[in-house]
C-alpha cells in the first residue's frame, strides 16, 4: 500500500509480477487504488490496471478510487479511472457520487490541498456522472 501512495513505481511493479493482489484491502478498507488516486500517482495507476485492479470497489466508508481523486481535484487521475471502467454514479455512506464530491467547497482537512476541483467536475459531467440526489 505505502508504494503505491508514495508512487514508488518499481516496488509496485516488482510486487505485482510477483503476485501481490491489486485488490487486497487494508485493515481500512482500502486499496492501493484508492491510495494511489489520493495522492495523483497516475504512474502507479496504470500498473495497477494492468493488473486488473477494480476500479469500483468501495472502502468501509463506500468511497471508491474515483471519489477519492475527486475530492483532490485530481483531473487526470479521473480521467484515467474513468477509461478503465470507474462507475461515476456510486454512492458513498452519505449519498455522494465523484461529482457531488468535485462540487463541494474545501471544508476538511483532507480538501485543503486540493487542486481547483471545476475541471474535475467538468470532466465527470461530460462523461455522464450525476449527482447523487440523481442517481
Amino acid at each position: 500500500m505505502r508504494a503505491s501512495t508514495t508512487g514508488h513505481v518499481p516496488m509496485v511493479t516488482i510486487l505485482l509480477d510477483a503476485g501481490a493482489d491489486p485488490n487486497l484491502k487494508s485493515k481500512w478498507g482500502s486499496t492501493a487504488l484508492m491510495g494511489a488516486s489520493s495522492t495523483n500517482q497516475t504512474a502507479v495507476i496504470h500498473q495497477l490496471f494492468l493488473k486488473s485492479a477494480d476500479a469500483n470497489f468501495q472502502d468501509m466508508h463506500g468511497m471508491t478510487a474515483l471519489m477519492a481523486a475527486s475530492s483532490k481535484g485530481y483531473t487526470e487521475v479521473v480521467r484515467i479511472l474513468l477509461d478503465n471502467g470507474a462507475d461515476p454514479d456510486l454512492k458513498n455512506r452519505h449519498g455522494e457520487t465523484g461529482l457531488d464530491i468535485a462540487l463541494r467547497e474545501p471544508s476538511t482537512l483532507w480538501d485543503v490541498d486540493a487542486a481547483d476541483k471545476q475541471p474535475t467536475a467538468t470532466l465527470l459531467q461530460g462523461r455522464g456522472a450525476r449527482r447523487g440526489s440523481e442517481v
